[in-house]
């Protein structure tokens, strides 16, 4: 009787324990499931809550700009006091960023791949567009106010630029774009705006330029001798624009990747680096 009373004592006592672990494995998968969701819907849920909860949506109110960057790359640029938006015009990419943490999501829709890093990384850790005299520029040496088109906009003025690269430089000379060893200096012209502490240098980054608190409107390095390289220029402004909060929102379906400077390449900037490949090389 004792030793069936033990048998019995053992038997409920590992089944207590097979229920215990039966219920910490449940446990664990219900938290899994539920962490996952999670990661899921901080990176697909919208930036700014909208439609998706059911909730009428009121058009946010801000800055478009159109810029042109060199010959190729033109971009579409939407910036409130907490949000900021700019899309390759050939859709080879967009990049979002937006209040509180201001994290930086730079996509790829084609290849359906995202990279994802804080503001101050993208804004200071990485060196874009280091074949291009943009890279060289690190502190203005002077600054000042002007107006133009109605709007007061600041000047700032970095000095001379360092010599681009030889090959670069080959190919400009025969054009008589920009000459190696004439004395120049570069003047980036930019406009304030709310918010645009962090949203400006969102934007310089994109070319290479410096994070400055402002949008850059024009980028130039100007020869002694009149000749000018334009690294941003802007085609139009309209202050009065208003955008569906959606267009500020991460997508879903993309792969998270670590960032690398090709997700910042164009297919245009591609193609015409082959071409001055091809055309040094024909020389």
């Amino acid at each position: 009787m004792l030793l069936g009373t033990i048998f019995a004592g053992t038997h409920i006592g590992d089944r207590i324990r097979w229920i215990g672990g039966d219920m910490l494995r449940r446990s664990v998968l219900l938290l899994t499931v539920w962490l996952s969701s999670q990661i899921i819907s901080a990176v697909s849920d919208p930036l700014f809550a909208g439609s998706a909860s059911g909730k009428a949506t009121e058009p946010l109110k801000g800055l478009l700009l159109k810029q042109q960057s060199g010959f190729v790359d033109k971009f579409t640029i939407q910036a409130t006091a907490k949000a900021i938006r700019i899309d390759n015009d050939n859709h080879d990419y967009f990049l979002i960023s937006a209040a509180p943490d201001w994290r930086v999501y730079i996509v790829r829709p084609k290849d359906k791949v995202m990279s994802v890093m804080s503001h101050q990384d993208w804004c200071h850790k990485y060196l874009l567009h280091n074949l291009s005299w943009t890279s060289s520029l690190r502190s203005p040496v002077s600054s000042s106010k002007v107006v133009q088109d109605g709007r007061s906009l600041t000047r700032y003025n970095y000095g001379a630029t360092e010599i681009v690269p030889p090959l670069l430089e080959m190919r400009s000379s025969r054009q008589e774009v920009q000459r190696e060893g004439v004395p120049n200096h570069a003047e980036l012209l930019c406009l304030s705006y709310p918010g645009c502490e962090k949203t400006g240098p969102v934007i310089g980054r994109v070319r290479g330029l410096p994070p400055l608190p402002a949008f850059i409107l024009q980028a130039q390095r100007i020869a002694i001798d009149g000749n000018v390289a334009t690294a941003i220029k802007t085609n139009s402004i309209n202050s009065e624009a208003k955008f569906s909060p959606e267009i500020f929102s991460v997508p879903s379906g993309c792969k998270i990747v670590p960032f690398k400077a090709q997700m910042v390449e164009t297919a245009a900037a591609n193609e015409n680096t082959k071409s001055l490949i091809e055309d040094f090389m024909s020389h």
